[in-house]
């Protein structure tokens, strides 16, 4: 009889741990990637100056001077100098925007570059175009040559357009000078220029 009551109280012993337990559980852990990045130009794929050919060294000017507030760059002619303005345009997680450029040829260490930036323009002719800075090759610019243009991301911190807003545009106005006295020895040389804005998050 002993022996049967022990029994009977380790089984309901047994039975009534088995009816309690109890859990912890986190909240839901939330894993988002950062937005894409996606930078644009009104000229994707396509020349920006055309085939500048036959190009001549101006007559009188000796450094590249961008008009005070608007429109193109205009030297003595277009066989000597001339600008044309990109709109660039992003949207996206907020992000830096560096501009540079791969530069092939001979002619380029004799023509002076000027970039600057600005809100508005009308067209890629720089019509009503307004300069806000200058980001290569300030004006006047006597010594700032088209090869000179940095070639990669790395390069191009003076170009950054810092904490870019999705939906946010910007003119580059792109100007060069073939100058007066220029060598001689540039003559039948040529070169090519590819431009590149690259964006990546802030």
């Amino acid at each position: 009889m002993p022996v049967s009551i022990l029994t009977s109280l380790g089984l309901v012993w047994l039975s009534t741990e088995g009816a309690f337990s109890d859990t912890s559980t986190t909240a839901p852990d939330s894993f988002t990637a950062a937005g894409g990045v996606n930078v644009t130009t009104d000229k994707e794929g396509q020349v920006v100056f055309g085939a500048l050919t036959g190009l001549m060294p101006d007559d009188t000017l000796l450094a590249l001077t961008l008009p005070g507030v608007a429109g193109p760059y205009a030297a003595s002619t277009a066989s000597n100098g001339g600008s044309k303005c990109v709109l660039v345009s992003y949207t996206g997680a907020t992000a830096n925007i560096r501009m540079y450029a791969t530069v092939t040829g001979t002619l380029a260490p004799y023509v002076l570059f000027t970039v600057d930036v600005g809100g508005s323009a009308t067209n890629n002719n720089c019509a009503s175009y307004a300069t806000s800075s200058t980001i290569y090759g300030a004006s006047p610019n006597n010594s700032a040559y088209l090869n000179g243009l940095p070639a990669n991301w790395g390069d191009a911190t003076a170009t950054q357009w810092s904490n870019v807003a999705t939906g946010t545009s910007r003119w580059y106005r792109l100007s060069w000078l073939l100058p007066k006295g220029t060598s001689n020895a540039s003559g039948g040389l040529s070169s090519t220029v590819t431009f590149t804005w690259e964006a990546r998050n802030a």
